[in-house]
């Protein structure tokens, strides 16, 4: 555990301190229906990404300059999400599991408001078929139509990225004081 290797430490103490050090207004939908949860989520992931790219949560992603495993990733994302999610009465399941083998992440409100959302590391071999098979097997074992595809790229990317919509850039930056 020295030196948290597998990042399943450090995602607890950005789960009790985030939302108090980085808050975020989020509209109270006015529907718990997939479309104003989706809404919901949407401004959560864009959080998630201004945290990685911005504010150098990047940094977490990395164990001695190497990239973590995507579980320390998606923890990372749970950190975030919860807060959140919890400010907006909305469930989060991690692990959710309807036969299909576990999703990511199910957020919910009511049945009709569920939305799925799935993290991939660009290292993983799998990141395409990953969106254009797996996730859309668990939206369909979840019966929703709504679901997450988030890629962060923490090197290794090539050309896995062409057929994918959202990716966060995680590579790690240079402090503003080691910039030439």
């Amino acid at each position: 555990m020295e030196g948290d290797p597998l990042g399943e430490l450090v995602w607890r103490r950005i789960a009790e301190t985030i939302a108090g050090e980085q808050p975020l207004k989020i509209a109270d939908p006015k529907k718990h229906d997939a479309a104003s949860v989706a809404k919901v989520i949407q401004e959560i992931v864009d959080q998630f990404q201004f945290l990685i790219e911005k504010r150098r949560l990047s940094e977490e992603l990395y164990h001695e300059g190497d990239p973590r495993p995507e579980k320390s990733a998606q923890r990372l994302f749970f950190a975030v999400a919860h807060a959140y999610c919890k400010a907006n009465n909305l469930d989060l399941t991690p692990e959710a599991d309807t036969g299909n083998g576990p999703v990511d992440f199910k957020m919910s409100s009511g049945f009709r408001g569920r939305v799925l959302v799935e993290i991939k590391l660009s290292t993983n071999p799998n990141v395409e078929t990953g969106y254009t098979k797996q996730l859309e097997a668990y939206k369909n074992a979840e019966e929703t139509t709504r679901g997450f595809y988030i890629v962060i790229d923490v090197g290794h990317m090539g050309n896995k990225g062409e057929k994918l919509l959202f990716a966060i850039d995680g590579i790690r930056r240079l402090s503003a004081s080691k910039l030439k």
